[in-house]
């Protein structure tokens, strides 16, 4: 399950590699006291290193799909293959070079036989001299055939709490913070790492001014609908009349 993660100057990143959001339902099943365990657990367990040797394999052949546009492994990766798109991969891979140097930080989840895992990777960009480093979280759970995935979708606002706890975790935090300094100490050592990121935070920009526009024109035309649709019941009163 792809979503956001903390704040961080290595993740502006995550639009190289498509991570997508969390959704998640109400549920109000869970009671104070277990709310309070759950924070507490997550903010206490141990982040492990390349621990569990399935979710390993899941997450390099996730990887590995994702590079090659295999959406046939791709699916037995994911829950719902339905969130990618083979195009969007295609035109990903015509940037992002290589991945190498993956490793799975993982945290026992919530529920029974799931994970929460902190993927490190380091990643070679086209006419980018350094290998860039970045971190995202995964949520790692067995599907109804009892076969671990990647799952993308809707869960109980209870889980949701107890991930989104866990990036309170001090081995957690630290470990973003790492990545960070390694990534902000990278563009200060390599110029066409900088320029990169600074492509990336301008296509971001842009990305949201076009955004913000077409919402902009849509109110604009739910306006003018509105006000042509008050004329003609204004209109309509008048006859009556």
């Amino acid at each position: 399950m792809r979503f956001k993660i903390v704040t961080s100057v290595a993740l502006v990143c995550c639009m190289v590699m498509f991570f997508g959001m969390l959704v998640f339902s109400v549920d109000n099943s869970a009671s104070e006291e277990i709310y309070k365990e759950m924070i507490s657990r997550a903010k206490t367990a141990k982040l492990e290193v390349n621990k569990h040797t399935e979710v390993n394999r899941l997450m390099n052949d996730y990887m590995k799909a994702k590079q090659t546009v295999n959406m046939q492994q791709l699916e037995n990766c994911v829950n719902d293959i339905s969130k990618y798109n083979a195009n969007d991969l295609k035109q990903m891979r015509k940037l992002v070079q290589s991945v190498k140097n993956i490793k799975c930080y993982t945290i026992d989840g919530w529920e029974k036989d799931s994970y929460i895992v902190y993927l490190y990777y380091e990643y070679k960009v086209k006419n980018v001299r350094s290998n860039i480093p970045n971190l995202v979280r995964d949520i790692v759970c067995k599907d109804d055939n009892g076969k671990l995935c990647i799952f993308s979708g809707t869960m109980k606002s209870s889980t949701v709490r107890y991930i989104e706890s866990t990036k309170s975790n001090p081995s957690v935090v630290n470990l973003i913070n790492k990545v960070n300094k390694n990534v902000t100490s990278l563009k200060q050592k390599d110029s066409t790492v900088q320029t990169f990121f600074k492509a990336v935070e301008m296509q971001i920009k842009d990305n949201k001014k076009s955004y913000d526009k077409a919402n902009d024109k849509n109110d604009d035309e739910k306006k003018q609908d509105k006000k042509g649709k008050d004329k003609k019941d204004n209109k309509k009163t008048k006859d009556k009349k």
